[in-house]
């Protein structure tokens, strides 16, 4: 489970009931896939419950004159707005919009699904749509934002961007996405020397923009995922420090150890050397993240990167950690050919786990007895005592 999404989700959630963050933080430990399934489902049952008032009020509205339907509308709460909105013709619609007060547009978009008015968003000038995004991002609304940034194109995109003078409030948009393929898209039209403002922005405020910014990690492509960590990877030893230990008291280890594989080499050894990374109750929150969400191939080549000191201290947690966290380790060295790090960890350790590995080695030789002997092979020339690693049952006899 992203613990990013279901952040996200729970605000989205909060916004639709018009009540403080706080007050729905009790869902945070739910799928972010059944959260937003509770979001979408409370949406419809509200239009569908409305729907009957929308249907006759809309021929009405449709055919008031525009001067008219701005002066009324000015007196009518949103929501009606927003339920009428999507059964006018759109060129009407369009016609209304364009006469509108801004401040009362964004009132509008809060309670407008944009599946519904799709033509109206082709249609509707970018002037207009770069002028409400402003007034939202000014009420500090981006989860409004966020809901048309798949319904615009890439010219109005485009023109929105360039509108919105503080880079931290697409990465606050693009928070609140509900698609995230299009992430990378957004990111990657902006000029080079804008992305490194947002990361300028975001040192300036690295508690308060970790979320967004890990979001943005791992939403982007492999490619610009890399990019991004490895610009990350090269701030201040400090900031990096802080935003390792914003992660782990916020639990997000899902989210943060997949966007550290990304980086270079270079890069990762850094990262993984800093003083925040060789904390136990640190370590021992990785280990535990890498267990219970299967992400062992993508600890260990990390933990290849460690130096002496670090290893030794993973090694250690291994052993407190159980059967499970060896059977899983080297699983992820069988899938990733990360023998000689595995095997590294289990020379630190006492007899008793190296009889464990073993074990679950012998395990592995009852199906491919050729791989045994090699790993069994590496595994003494490491430093482990041949007895601690028995031939497979089949061979034995």
């Amino acid at each position: 489970m992203s613990q990013l999404a279901t952040q996200a989700e729970v605000l989205k959630l909060a916004r639709l009931f018009d009540v403080d963050p706080d007050e729905v933080e009790f869902l945070v430990g739910i799928q972010p896939d059944a959260l937003r399934l509770l979001r979408e489902s409370i949406t419809e049952y509200l239009y569908e419950e409305d729907q009957p008032m929308f249907r006759a009020l809309a021929p009405i509205v449709g055919r008031v004159p525009t001067k008219l339907a701005v002066k009324v509308a000015g007196r009518v709460h949103p929501v009606l707005l927003g339920g009428i909105a999507a059964l006018l013709k759109p060129s009407r619609m369009v016609t209304y919009a364009c006469a509108f007060p801004i401040p009362m547009l964004a009132d509008v978009g809060v309670y407008v699904d944009p599946r519904r008015v799709r033509e109206v968003l082709r249609l509707l000038p970018a002037d207009v749509i770069v002028d409400v995004a402003l007034e939202l991002e000014a009420r500090g609304d981006f989860s409004t934002i966020s809901k048309f940034i798949d319904y615009v194109s890439d010219e109005t995109l485009r023109a929105v961007e360039e509108a919105l003078p503080d880079e931290t409030a697409l990465l606050k948009v693009a928070f609140m996405m509900e698609s995230k393929n299009r992430v990378d898209h957004i990111f990657r039209m902006l000029p080079r020397e804008r992305i490194e403002r947002l990361l300028q922005r975001i040192q300036q405020d690295p508690a308060g923009l970790l979320s967004e910014f890990l979001s943005l990690l791992v939403h982007v492509s492999y490619g610009f995922k890399r990019e991004l960590g490895d610009i990350f990877a090269n701030q201040a030893e400090g900031l990096i420090n802080e935003y390792i230990l914003e992660a782990h008291r916020r639990g997000l280890w899902i989210d943060v150890l997949p966007v550290v594989s990304a980086m270079s080499p270079p890069s990762q050894h850094r990262v993984v050397n800093l003083p925040a990374l060789r904390e136990d109750e640190v370590q021992r929150s990785i280990l535990l993240a890498a267990e219970e969400h299967d992400m062992w191939g993508v600890v260990l080549p990390m933990i290849g990167q460690m130096g002496d000191e670090n290893r030794a201290a993973v090694s250690e947690i291994m052993v407190s950690l159980g059967a499970t966290s060896m059977q899983a380790a080297t699983e992820a060295a069988l899938m990733g050919e990360c023998w000689p790090v595995l095997l590294d960890l289990v020379t630190r350790m006492e007899e008793t786990k190296q009889a464990e590995f073993g074990r679950v080695l012998q395990a592995i030789g009852e199906v491919d007895p050729t791989l045994h002997t090699r790993i069994v092979e590496m595994a003494v020339e490491a430093g482990i005592s041949r007895e601690m690693l028995p031939e497979p049952a089949e061979l034995v006899a």
